[in-house]
Formats: C-alpha cells, structure tokens, sequence
C-alpha cells in the first residue's frame, strides 16, 4: 500500500488510491459530510442532536469525577495545577502512586466538550484505571474557544506535552513512555500533536510513543457548519490549520482510535479515517467500535477493567 502525503484536499479518494478501503470494514460508511445538508449535520456532527439525553450523561461523568477525586485523597500523591504555559488554564493536575516509581508510563489526558467548554476536574474519572495499568497521569487543561483560537489551544497542548516529557524524569516516569489520551475534542488534540513539527514550535516526531484517540474529530471544518459554531467561534482558516486529516501525523506513536458503537455514521467516519491517515503515513494504526456505547458512556465504558478500551489502554501504556 502507498504512503499518503501531506495534502489541503480530501483526503478520502487517496486513502482508497492508496490501498486503505479496507479500513471501512463491518458496515463502516464512508461519508461526506460536504454533502449532507445542514439538518444531516446537526444529526451527525452535534452530540447533544445526537445523544438525546447528552446533559444527563455529561453530569454522570461529573459526578463519576467528583467520587473519583474522593477516593485518590490519601489514595494517591496529588499535585494540583501544574502551570505549563501562560494562558489562565494552562494547568495540569498530577496523579502518582503512593507508592515511588521509576520509569513508569506516563499518561497524559486531554478532555474533550468540543474546545469550547468542560474542564480537567469534570474527567478524574480515567484517573484511577488509568493509575491501575501502572502510570502516572496528567490530567491536563487548557484555555477555550472563543476566548482563545484553536490554533492557540493547539499550541497549549504541544506545551503540556513537552512540559511533561521535560519533568518525566523527576517524576518517576519515563519520557520515551509518554501516551496521550484524548476523549472527542482532546483525541483531535492528542492527534494534532503528532502532526506539528518541531520545526513549527511541535515537539520531536519520535517523542510520543502512543496515542489513544477515544471517539475525536479529527476534521474541524465540519463544526464551522453546525450550531456548536455559535459557541466555539472557530473560524475557517484556523479549522483548516488543525484539521488532521489532510496533514499526516509523523514519528513511531502507536495509534490507537475508537468509537462508540451507538455514535452517528459521520462520526464514526472521522474515526476509521483518523486511524486510515495515521497507517497511511507509516504509524502502527488500528480502529475498533465499542458496542453499547455513545459518544459519553464510550469514556466510561473505556475505563472499566475488561473492555477493549481499556485492553488497549493498557497495550499502549504496557
């Protein structure tokens, strides 16, 4: 199979050139959101459209959250609000052990609420599984659109990343170690990391060695054309700038990309066409549905011991 270049057009008509339709597998539709009027977004590309009771589910993640927090009091060492850049939430929450470890796996989680809204304390929840699987955790925040540009939100999470792989070390992890974890807008940030450039104030191509995409959009065009757009305010050239489809992500991550089986056909989509691009460019890629779920509970279910979620969380970080 070919390698896909770097390209502003879709993507789609060259990963099939390239050999890589076989990744629309188990009644995957291939979709173009382009064509699909404005009420086919809505339904396809607007989760609370989408998910009909999405407020309650974000609460239980909230509260599921809140007990989390709870227990790791006393359970774990806690260092709140870590500054890794100047923007008001350029803060990350550090979760260890006990216990002291050397060269441990490190996790990095980015959350999601489509750029424009949630917070790190609303996602404790991956802490304690992800504690299990033997890592530390940073569980980072950054600034929301619209008070700050996507591109800008981009570059705080390249600084978060190169932050913790800066304080790996004295924090008893191992920075070849680091995995990104992101959940909707956070995998699309996780993603974008690996197709930034170093020579683009991007971090080394070989500095991230997995990345977990859980359920992302991968392509931020398709929300200048949904009602979230009113909120988000991302403009046309800066969904462009971070669309991760049409620039291939480089360097060795392991990727890793799912999502929920009771998701929208167009946003299952952009997950097999992440995962597609990322083979494409040479990275080890695969993609799974997780039956049962939605865009909300897939987190939850990706958490819980046994799922193939969190088999392949523990994969990545093993």
């Amino acid at each position: 199979m070919g390698r896909l270049q770097p390209d502003n057009s879709d993507p789609l008509p060259r990963l099939v050139a390239a050999g890589f339709a076989d990744f629309w597998n188990e009644g995957m539709e291939m979709i173009d959101w382009q064509t699909m009027s404005a009420q086919q977004l809505e339904e396809n590309y607007n989760l609370r459209v989408a998910v009909s009771d999405a407020q309650a589910a974000i609460e239980r993640l909230t509260e599921l959250s809140v007990a989390a927090r709870r227990d790791l009091e006393g359970a774990s060492r806690i260092d709140d609000d870590l500054r890794f850049g100047p923007g008001p939430l350029e803060t990350l929450d550090l979760y260890r052990p006990n216990s002291e470890t050397r060269a441990a796996p490190l996790a990095v989680f980015i959350h999601g609420g489509y750029w424009r809204a949630l917070d790190k304390i609303d996602h404790v929840l991956v802490v304690p599984p992800l504690l299990s699987c033997g890592a530390i955790v940073a569980n980072v925040n950054y600034d929301l659109c619209p008070n700050v540009t996507l591109d800008e939100i981009a570059s705080q999470i390249v600084r978060a990343v190169r932050y913790c792989a800066a304080n790996a070390e004295q924090w008893g992890a191992d920075p070849s170690r680091l995995v990104l974890i992101g959940h909707s807008a956070g995998a699309h940030l996780a993603a974008r990391v690996l197709n930034t450039p170093a020579d683009d104030d991007g971090l080394p191509a070989d500095l991230v060695a997995g990345v977990a995409a859980i359920s992302g959009i991968y392509e931020p065009q398709v929300v200048t054309k949904i009602s979230v757009n009113e909120q988000a305010q991302i403009s046309a050239t800066s969904a462009a700038n971070n669309d991760c489809l049409s620039k291939p992500p480089a360097g060795r991550a392991q990727v890793v990309a799912w999502v929920g089986g009771d998701e929208p056909a167009g946003w299952k989509d952009q997950t097999v066409r992440y995962a597609a691009v990322a083979a494409a460019a040479g990275l080890p890629a695969r993609h799974f549905v997780l039956p049962g779920t939605n865009h909300f509970t897939v987190l939850e279910e990706s958490m819980r011991p046994g799922s193939a979620g969190y088999e392949a969380l523990q994969a990545l970080l093993a």
